[in-house]
């Protein structure tokens, strides 16, 4: 039974994500992201939020490669090198939406 009217729909495309991380890091950004267009994590944060078991040197190249193909629904994801940081942004789909005359 759901007990509260804020229930965060997932996007359809999220079903078309074939690795668990990718998944996972699609979950912690609709958590985190809210109603703010970005949000910045470190990646060591990163790693223990997902519950990763990869180290963290593997995780790093598993999160590149995911802002490499851009492929997650509803954010862009960018990495800052020399911070070690991932930054998240809501992607802006209203400019891909007609508005009816």
């Amino acid at each position: 039974m759901v007990c509260s009217a804020q229930v965060k729909p997932i996007s359809t495309d999220y079903f078309r994500l074939r690795k668990p991380l990718d998944r996972r890091i699609y979950e912690l950004c609709a958590k985190h992201c809210g109603k703010q267009k970005e949000w910045h994590i470190s990646q060591g944060t990163l790693h223990k939020k997902s519950g990763s078991m990869a180290t963290l040197r593997e995780f790093r190249r598993a999160v590149r490669s995911l802002v490499a193909s851009n492929d997650l629904p509803d954010y862009r994801l960018t990495y800052d090198d020399k911070k070690d940081v991932l930054k998240v942004r809501k992607r802006d789909l209203s400019k891909f939406l007609k508005k009816s005359p």
